[in-house]
């Protein structure tokens, strides 16, 4: 099921429910009073790989601090050129069609001319038979449509990020409270199982307050030992 911004900003008023809360256009904006703004940028990456991962990042600035949510997933991309409805119809149920929107050139990925919000098939056989008329070689270009509302897999990416976004807030510094205390080094030396030498995987991460520079390091409480098979000495 699509998850859509409407849920996001539900569960950030429930965080902070101030009355001067609102949304500003498509971009998942939130603002409040009390020097208080929660913007998000959502980066994703058009990978033409798809096994490549894409990052959605949700930034939020709280007394000049910069909180950084992270989500990321396998980009949800796909791409071809076709010439009949056939190969046509078999690469959109391939790439999620209707639910995720299709784009549609003629010729090649840097057409100008475009047909766009596709998520009907009527609509994308009309699209492909006028771009295959517009097309001089009788090809036409189809591609995912990254933006959020039309990509419900970038959707869900974008609401995973708003979680750990709020995380990050709700985790406050011992030393001042101030809000965004996390992760910025993770230590590497989690010792083999077997030899107990040390391996590069992670043994404690280092959190520091983005306000008064506290720092503190915390040991792993799930993993106390390595693999073998990741160690440099039992598995060169």
């Amino acid at each position: 099921m699509p998850i859509h911004s409407d849920s996001i900003f539900n569960s950030a008023y429930k965080l902070f429910p101030y009355p001067a809360l609102r949304t500003v256009s498509r971009s998942i904006t939130v603002r409040f009073t009390v020097n208080f703004m929660c913007c998000a940028e959502i980066g994703f990456s058009n990978y033409q790989d798809p096994s490549i991962a894409t990052t959605n990042c949700s930034r939020t600035n709280f007394w000049d601090i910069e909180i950084c949510g992270i989500a990321q997933a396998p980009a949800h991309q796909h791409h071809g050129t076709f010439s009949t409805r056939e190969d046509l119809d078999e690469f959109a149920r391939k790439a999620g069609f209707p639910e995720h929107f299709l784009v549609v050139r003629p010729e090649r990925d840097d057409d100008y001319r475009i047909s766009k919000n596709l998520s009907a098939w009527q609509n994308l056989h009309q699209s492909f038979s006028w771009a295959k008329l517009q097309s001089s070689n009788g090809q036409v270009f189809v591609e995912s449509d990254l933006r959020a509302h039309a990509n419900p897999s970038r959707m869900q990416n974008i609401c995973t990020a708003t979680e750990d976004l709020i995380a990050r807030i709700k985790s406050r510094c011992p030393s001042c409270a101030a809000p965004g205390f996390s992760v910025v080094e993770r230590i590497a030396g989690l010792p083999c199982g077997s030899c107990e030498a040390p391996t590069r995987e992670t043994r404690a991460e280092q959190l520091a307050c983005r306000l008064c520079a506290h720092r503190e390091v915390r040991n792993r409480v799930a993993l106390k030992q390595a693999d073998a098979s990741l160690c440099h000495f039992c598995n060169p």
